[in-house]
């Protein structure tokens, strides 16, 4: 019987300075370190956009300070025009 060593996705991200991250319920990998990066990062606009992290809603002002692991839960909702 032959045996093999695997490693998980997220060891070998990380050493690669990424992290795995459920956006909205899909996973994406991330260099970001914080909220504020990963935003920047997804190229979404800095206005009208509210972010979640494990289920807690981060307040924009909280961004830089609120540090991203990997495995964490991110949910973003960006503000739509309509009626």
């Amino acid at each position: 019987m032959a045996f093999s060593w695997r490693r998980s996705p997220i060891v070998v991200l990380w050493s690669f300075g990424l992290i795995e991250i459920a956006l909205n319920g899909a996973w994406v990998s991330s260099s970001a370190m914080n909220v504020a990066e990963f935003v920047r990062e997804r190229s979404l606009p800095q206005a009208g956009v509210a972010v979640a992290v494990n289920g807690s809603v981060i307040p924009k002002s909280e961004w830089v300070s609120t540090a991203l692991r990997s495995s964490d839960r991110v949910e973003i909702v960006t503000a739509a025009a309509g009626g």
